[in-house]
């Protein structure tokens, strides 16, 4: 009622096993292991703050640069509604002092035949 024993290499030498960890060696290499995690995951930790911020940084200047974008168009379309608007004015001017002139002319004229036929009458 023995247990079994391993089995001996081919060479008669007995199987090699594998010297016994102690306890202590097991808790160290245990909280070296978990050290190393922490570290790892501190890392990783900074690393994902500086890429959030490097991001937010991109968005940052993204949205700047649109809202530039954005003011330049406006004040460009400000400034087209204004030229517009004086267009419009001077024309609307123009047409009225053309309008002025004809009268003025046509008013001449008149003047002018009327003088015409009172002297056709004194004859």
């Amino acid at each position: 009622t023995e247990p079994p024993k391993k089995k001996a290499k081919t060479d008669g030498e007995p199987a090699r096993r594998r010297p016994k960890r102690s306890a202590v060696s097991r808790m160290e290499a245990q909280k070296e292991e978990m050290a190393a995690e922490r570290t790892a995951a501190r890392e990783a930790k900074v690393k994902a703050k500086a890429q959030r911020e490097k991001s937010a940084k991109e968005r940052a200047k993204k949205r700047a640069a649109q809202e530039k974008e954005a003011s330049k168009k406006k004040a460009d379309r400000e400034k087209e509604k204004v030229e517009k608007q004086a267009a419009k004015e001077a024309a609307a001017k123009a047409k009225e002092e053309k309008k002025a002139a004809r009268a003025k002319e046509q008013a001449e004229k008149k003047a002018l035949r009327e003088k015409n036929t009172a002297a056709k009458k004194e004859t």
